[in-house]
């Protein structure tokens, strides 16, 4: 798990350094598009999102080498595209159960604070 958590912060690291490359207008687009992805990555696969945003990047450093801008290459939506994009990363169903105990885990934790609290409460009352 964690040598996977490496190589995917190894992929950001790159996709940053590269993102450089591209011009003002460009950079704009592609972050929207960034933040979106990773923004709605909850019970997607990391490292082939990154994967993913790395090729994307990749391509419109090509296109713009070519004289291609990034509306023209992917469309005027950066939200729109990034939702397709998301449909073709696979859904980890380990990570949607583990986010979903820690989840009742934190509820439970709460209910018995709150309960404590309460019941702390009514003794100091009487």
């Amino acid at each position: 798990m964690k040598k996977r958590k490496e190589a995917v912060n190894k992929l950001a690291a790159e996709n940053n350094q590269l993102r450089k490359q591209l011009i003002k207008a460009n950079r704009d687009y592609y972050e929207d598009l960034v933040v979106y992805m990773r923004g709605k990555n909850l019970f997607r696969d990391d490292y082939q999102l990154e994967e993913s945003l790395l090729g994307i990047l990749q391509d419109l450093i090509d296109a713009q080498n070519d004289g291609t801008d990034t509306m023209t290459y992917f469309g005027h939506d950066p939200k729109q595209t990034a939702t397709e994009l998301l449909k073709t990363i696979p859904l980890r169903i380990g990570n949607f159960i583990w986010f979903n105990l820690k989840l009742a885990a934190m509820m439970i934790f709460i209910f018995l604070a709150a309960a404590s609290d309460l019941s702390k409460r009514n003794l100091r009352c009487r």
